[in-house]
């Protein structure tokens, strides 16, 4: 306890609290935070004790703001505290703002439900420089300077009036904060018929202007001569940030951007109407308008800002009613990260070494005809360089801080990329499409990109993902059906490290497509990806990712993953850190971790994993005690009654890797496998009495002993393939080698092989048995008899056989181990060692097949080292079948110096 006192941040939201719990011993914290809990009020002095906090939110509790809720006393105490949260769900009464007087001299934030008048003990708040009003129930009708006398009196920096029903506003309430207003949130209100005051009333200082859904009535639709001619006000303001969601634009051009707004780092466009015009052009298959891309709004030169790092283009070929919007991109009721946070850096991890394109584009319109003819047609009179010449031209237009290094690398880097195309650089560079250079992130989720034909993609989206160097890390192509992955060979990308692509409807991407990239986080659920892997048998699919750190693969939408083919998928991954496999219907986990030694996170959630081999436990807890990997496995139910679970539900219990044991059930009752683990217990003392004709003495011996016989019968039984199998081995009966002349032959002399087999290729298994045991071939097979019941004689004699036999040959066809007969003989198999079993697939015509099989059988067929018997035995493919039975012949005869 008397370590609490060291606290400095105490989060207490989201449980419930009915009201403040005795906060007396945490006399150091600085943030403290009751949000979306159950209070309905705030006691005087509950805080008393608080005097070094500095941040305490109290929102969205089931507070009604007013005089009997929270008074001034409330704060008493908090004699250093300056950001205050309150805003509720309920709508607010007349609030006394004498409750925050106590903190007048160090309130620097106040979040709170706007009501249409403000108390004028606001305006003593002398160091506030942060005000929202904004979400549930705000009401604040009018935001002009004569209705709002007390707000035009702070010193504001920061001022969002989100959601607030705003009817009016003009442009001196704006003004009072001309010097001051850095940020400024006035989205989701019906403002287009007072755009001109907004525009005109903010100062010199403004930075952040947030102004989304505000065609909000649809009054004006499409809107485009109004807007132009409104964001050309704002010419002079520093802007870096600028966001128009949803607001009916109809076309981006006409809004000169990089004229206006030069040193513009964030713009979002998102869930605007550029589908006519400028985003992508409508074809008709069968009769239905498709959408096909053509993005032809990165031809925009207005759009082409050189210092913008971020730009999102979500939902723009979404057909919105006018005013609406998709809440999942924009949500009305809660402060916007832009207004929020001081976190956001804009600027490159890396220095940039590309040119601004249309730096580039100028630079080559300078150029004398002879040097453009030498350039494009190779027609040179002189012995001037034009590539010299084009880049000292662009050294003679660039900012000052563009290096040499980066004209040059961008000069030959086109150059290249033309002569690869077959064009000349000239129309190579005047026709290219392009990312804009200087973006970090691009959200072009939620679109549709692509028609409904399975994976495939126009090349024209591929080229504009291809052709121009960029400096872009992040690319969102979340909730679109977009198909990257059929891009191919993507270039230009050499700073690229997250890809997401949640919900894309891909399944699958070439070899290559990642190849050239520095990826480090691949996030891909929801997609369609479960057949694309579970078929990647020689690990090759995620080959061309050394570099990833978290791969998202959760919830594969074809019916889940199932399971993987090679158990050393993730080998060539060693800087792994995250991997998330929750919701695949994984009915196995068969991945070996050994070469992931930086694991941090791994998510099984919601799969059908009952069970997980000792071998990958091991690697598990091994790789908890380097980097305390946390495993989540909760959805997994376990076969509690299964008696070899127990080891299992034990590590479950008992690892330090799986932190969410108390959510794991059991799948046969309804308890936890920790309640069921208990209810197994016997109690500790035992009050039964002593039996009235039987000594007590007498008695616990005889029961010891009918619990010894019960126990090894008990254990006979669970290793009674072992045991017949060591009885029959060791009876086994020696055979002789032989040589002919002065050569010894690696031959062996009554090879016996047991071939195991399900009754319904019987037939089958016959012909081979005849091939393998022609004149001279040395060969034995034996077989256990057709239609034999899985009874003890059976099992006996089938223990006789394997024991007995040099190298078993499993005859794999689509229903091995789906009858009691083989699977007895397939743990009988295990015993004698798989290495020394020869694999024979017939029939087998795709992966699926193997679903059912475990993975001593896979791995085998995941590195080829099968063979492969021709379908139709002694029907048509003579020459197939006798050269598989060469190649069995030969198998059975190699390495078997031990049969003798």
């Amino acid at each position: 306890m008397n370590r609490l006192g060291l606290i400095r941040v105490l989060k207490l939201n989201n449980n419930n609290l009915q009201q403040i719990p005795t906060l007396n011993m945490f006399t150091e914290i600085h943030t403290l935070d009751l949000s979306n809990n159950e209070l309905t009020n705030i006691p005087a002095g509950v805080f008393s004790s608080l005097g070094q906090l500095l941040h305490l939110d109290i929102s969205f509790n089931n507070i009604t703001l007013s005089e009997r809720t929270i008074r001034r006393e409330s704060f008493q105490g908090l004699t250093n505290l300056k950001t205050l949260r309150m805003k509720q769900n309920r709508r607010p009464t007349e609030f006394d703002y004498e409750a925050v007087t106590a903190l007048n001299e160090t309130l620097e934030e106040l979040y709170i439900t706007g009501t249409p008048t403000f108390s004028t003990q606001l305006s003593h708040l002398s160091h506030l420089h942060t005000l929202s009003l904004g979400g549930y129930e705000c009401n604040v009708p009018s935001l002009k300077a004569n209705d709002q006398p007390t707000l035009s009196k702070l010193p504001l920096k920061r001022f969002s009036a989100r959601n607030c029903k705003i009817q009016k506003i003009d442009r001196a309430f704006l003004q009072n904060f001309w010097t001051t207003l850095e940020r400024l949130d006035l989205s989701c209100n019906h403002l287009t018929d007072h755009l001109i005051e907004i525009t005109l009333g903010v100062g010199n200082k403004l930075e952040t202007l947030i102004l989304d859904n505000i065609n909000r009535d649809g009054i004006v639709c499409p809107w485009n001569e109004t807007l132009n001619g409104y964001v050309a006000n704002l010419k002079g303001t520093p802007l870096q940030t600028l966001s128009l969601q949803a607001n009916q634009v109809k076309e981006a051009t006409g809004i000169n951007l990089r004229e206006l707004f030069p040193e513009l780092k964030y713009l979002d466009l998102s869930q605007n109407d550029f589908s006519g015009v400028a985003f992508y052009i409508a074809q008709t298959v069968q009769g239905q308008p498709v959408p096909k891309p053509d993005l032809t709004v990165f031809y925009n030169k207005d759009l082409q800002l050189p210092a913008l790092r971020f730009i999102g283009l979500q939902a723009l070929t979404t057909a919105f009613d006018c005013g609406g919007y998709d809440e999942r991109i924009l949500n009305c009721n809660e402060d916007s990260p832009l207004f929020l946070d001081d976190d956001f850096y804009w600027d490159h991890n890396h220095q940039p070494d590309i040119v601004d394109f249309q730096l580039l584009l100028e630079a080559v319109s300078t150029l004398s005809l002879q040097d453009q003819l030498c350039l494009g047609y190779g027609l040179c009179f002189d012995s001037v360089d034009p590539i010299s010449q084009l880049i000292a031209n662009i050294q003679d237009m660039a900012e000052p801080h563009t290096s040499y290094k980066a004209i040059n690398n961008t000069i030959y880097y086109l150059l290249a990329e033309s002569q690869r195309s077959n064009e000349d650089i000239v129309t190579y560079i005047q026709n290219i499409r392009f990312f804009l250079v200087n973006l970090t992130t691009a959200a072009i989720g939620y679109n549709n990109f692509v028609t409904e034909s399975k994976q495939e993609i126009s090349s024209d989206l591929c080229s504009n993902i291809y052709l121009y160097p960029n400096n872009a890390d992040t690319l969102n192509f979340s909730y679109s059906n977009f198909a990257f992955g059929a891009c191919s060979q993507v270039v230009g990308f050499k700073y690229l490290t997250t890809i997401s692509c949640i919900e894309c409807r891909m399944r699958g991407w070439n070899i290559d497509t990642f190849q050239h990239l520095p990826l480090q986080h691949l996030e891909m659920s929801r997609n369609e990806l479960g057949q694309f892997l579970r078929e990647d048998l020689e690990a090759e699919r995620l080959r061309s990712t050394p570099l990833l750190r978290r791969l998202d693969l959760g919830e594969q939408q074809d019916g889940g993953i199932l399971y993987f083919s090679n158990r050393m998928i993730l080998a060539n991954h060693p800087n792994l850190t995250h991997l998330d496999l929750h919701g695949n219907h994984l009915i196995a986990w068969n991945i070996s971790i050994s070469e992931n030694k930086e694991l941090l996170f791994l998510d099984l959630r919601d799969n059908e994993i009952f069970y997980i081999d000792e071998v990958f436990r091991n690697e598990i807890d091994d790789q908890n005690e380097e980097t305390n990997l946390e495993v989540k496995l909760a959805g997994n139910d376990v076969r509690c009654t299964d008696f070899t679970s127990l080891p299992y539900i034990h590590w479950l219990i008992n690892s330090s890797s799986v932190v969410d044991t108390q959510d794991i059930v059991c799948a046969e009752v309804e308890m936890t496998i920790t309640q069921y683990l208990m209810s197994e217990q016997k109690p500790a003392k035992d009050d039964m009495k002593p039996h009235e004709n039987l000594p007590l003495n007498a008695a616990f011996i005889t029961g010891i002993a009918v619990l010894t016989i019960l126990g090894l019968l008990l254990i006979g039984w669970f290793y009674r393939h072992t045991i017949i199998y060591k009885w029959y081995r060791w009876r086994r009966p020696a055979h002789a080698s032989y040589q002919t002349g002065d050569q010894e032959m690696d031959q062996l002399a009554n090879i016996n092989s047991y071939l195991s087999y399900s009754d319904r290729y019987v037939d089958d298994v016959i012909a081979v048995q005849k091939i393998l045991q022609e004149d001279g071939s040395g060969v034995t097979v034996i077989t256990r008899d057709r239609d034999a019941t899985p009874g003890l004689m059976t099992q006996v004699s089938v223990a006789r056989f394997i024991a007995q036999s040099d190298r078993p040959i499993v005859f794999l066809t689509p229903d091995y181990l789906k009858d009691p007969i083989t699977k007895f003989e397939f743990e009988l198999l295990k015993q004698k060692g798989f290495g020394k079993v020869i694999l024979v697939t017939f029939g087998m015509d795709s992966v699926k097949q193997l679903e059912h099989l475990p993975a001593l059988i896979t791995d085998i067929i995941s590195n080829e080292k099968h063979i492969v018997w021709p379908r139709g035995i002694c029907a048509r493919n003579v020459s197939g079948e006798q050269a598989a039975a060469q190649a069995l012949l030969q198998k059975l005869r190699k390495d078997c110096g031990d049969c003798a």
